[in-house]
């Protein structure tokens, strides 16, 4: 049952970006970005100083939860950057980068851990080190992007300014509805598993 913490702790935070999102709504958006960054790094170094299995996967789980929790900002601090017109080749490119790197970090983590030989141990926290000073560098680098705005084309539905008002949008659209129950059931059907393959793979 530890195995699912994760899974579990990051599900709280996708129900705290409904609330996040109206919070933020007038306000600047780099701030709910670059706090939960810092403590996401603070949180990832805490890993490689503790051998206790539920202490681990429960921090874990808070990396997972503070990442979740910042997408709603990111994507706001993207829009207001960059104009309609631009804004998909810019998140291509950002999305092609992140995912060269999320690549070239997993296989190096796994060389890495090979050749550890009888000090994997040593660097697992090694790499937890690591992956705790890329958190802590690129919120660095995050804070110094610019808020600015673009204008924009006038919205077909109207500003949301309060969480009653995203409820509303749930529960009037009858598509959107349907749309939330689908992914509801297919979330659900992989949080069964997919948190015990690695026990399977060990």
């Amino acid at each position: 049952w530890q195995l699912s913490l994760q899974l579990t702790l990051s599900s709280f935070g996708m129900f705290a970006t409904l609330i996040l999102g109206n919070t933020m709504a007038r306000r600047q958006k780099k701030p709910f970005v670059v706090y939960p960054g810092l403590v996401t790094a603070a949180v990832t170094l805490l890993m490689a100083f503790t051998n206790d299995v539920f202490r681990f996967l429960v921090l874990f789980g808070l990396v997972n939860l503070f990442e979740v929790v910042t997408r709603p900002a990111v994507t706001a601090v993207i829009r207001a950057n960059y104009p309609a017109n631009t804004r998909g080749e810019a998140t291509g490119e950002i999305r092609k980068w992140c995912t060269v790197l999320f690549m070239a970090s997993s296989l190096a983590a796994a060389a890495a851990l090979r050749f550890a030989g009888d000090a994997q141990a040593l660097m697992i926290d090694i790499l937890l080190s690591l992956a705790a000073a890329a958190f802590f560098g690129s919120m660095l680098a995050f804070r110094r992007i610019k808020e600015t705005r673009h204008a924009e084309p006038p919205a077909d539905a109207p500003t949301l300014t309060d969480l009653r008002d995203s409820l509303g949008v749930v529960f009037r659209d009858a598509r959107f509805l349907r749309y939330l129950g689908i992914g509801f059931l297919y979330a659900f059907g992989a949080l069964l598993y997919v948190a015990f393959i690695p026990a399977f793979l060990v």
